[in-house]
């Protein structure tokens, strides 16, 4: 497979789109609170290295009771792994996410549902070698899967080996032509703003779908920054942003999605929700009737000083290359 270019080239694209970033003061619409578009973008998730057969049968009651999406994560006894890897295609509601030996398993618990069945590869460090990564794709392509969600190599990354990354990255598009669906998780806590910058001009060169925070294994989960980094680097080619870890409250989701994010990986889900509605309620009976399409507007006006969404507005026309890359 060719590297497409020498790590020189890399170095000249990457440093390239560090001094192209857009505005800092970028924000997204995020999904009106209450409406289905809002629930779709939450993946429900499953960490617990110790869950039970149980607990797969009541997280995914709870995405059917709810609309989620569903994520999960087991110990090797059933390996059902997860990061937040979002459905782009279709209109399926839901989908789960495991490793490649059980998605056969799954697709066949699943049939005549609208659950599609995703799969991760090289979880969670990322290290395996590209031909035991192709082989877990292709495995799990062959089962039934839809989607498979790739950990980056980060020693590669890091150490400068950009051709090797983008050979491991691609190596995986390759094996999983359209439609099937390949994201590329991160685990961006783990990485500098430089290297997000060039895992994600890597990823975008390697056509991938969607972009993964975390595994939500290692580190501290998503920041906002992060995802709206990610978000500018890939702005306009298609690619979708997922937020995974550290999306705790109703606060935290509406954050994440005006960074940028387009799905956000959560065990909280449920309390998120619930939250969401009872502040659509408050806000319909304070203002009298309100449109849907005021909600958002309503959200923000009548938080933003209550300690829930006190967040400024960044100052406008701050450039991010001097966020991001401060020159002292």
């Amino acid at each position: 497979m060719t590297t497409r270019y020498t790590d020189e080239e890399w170095t000249s694209i990457i440093r390239s789109a560090r001094e192209t970033l857009s505005d800092a003061d970028m924000m997204y619409k995020a999904p009106t609170l209450g409406s289905e578009e809002f629930t779709k973008s939450i993946d429900h998730q499953l960490l617990n290295m110790d869950a039970r057969k149980e607990d797969v049968d009541r997280l995914c009651e709870e995405a059917r009771t709810w609309k989620f999406n569903v994520r999960m994560y087991f110990d090797s006894e059933l390996c059902v792994f997860g990061p937040c890897c979002g459905d782009l295609t279709d209109g399926r509601e839901q989908s789960v996410c495991v490793r490649p030996h059980h998605v056969a398993r799954a697709v066949g618990n699943l049939k005549g549902s609208r659950i599609s069945v995703a799969s991760v590869v090289g979880f969670h460090e990322g290290t395996q070698s590209m031909t035991e990564k192709v082989a877990e794709a292709r495995k799990a392509i062959k089962d039934g899967a839809s989607e498979v969600h790739m950990v980056l190599n980060r020693p590669l990354l890091q150490g400068g080996e950009y051709s090797a990354a983008y050979t491991d990255i691609a190596a995986i598009r390759s094996t999983a032509p359209h439609p099937i669906i390949v994201g590329l998780i991160l685990e961006t806590s783990q990485l500098s703003k430089g290297d997000v910058v060039a895992a994600c001009k890597i990823a975008a060169h390697s056509k991938v779908d969607f972009l993964d925070t975390c595994t939500t294994i290692d580190g501290i989960g998503t920041t906002e920054d992060n995802v709206r980094l990610m978000k500018d680097v890939v702005r306009g080619q298609g690619i979708k942003i997922n937020a995974s870890g550290n999306v705790q409250t109703l606060r935290d989701a509406v954050l994440m999605l005006e960074a940028g994010a387009d799905r956000l990986g959560t065990t909280a889900g449920i309390s998120i929700l619930k939250e969401a509605r009872a502040r659509v309620d408050g806000l319909t009976h304070s203002a009298g009737f309100a449109p849907s399409a005021d909600i958002a507007r309503l959200q923000r006006s009548q938080h933003e000083g209550d300690g829930w969404l006190a967040s400024p507005s960044p100052p406008v026309g701050k450039p991010q290359t001097k966020q991001y890359f401060p020159s002292s």
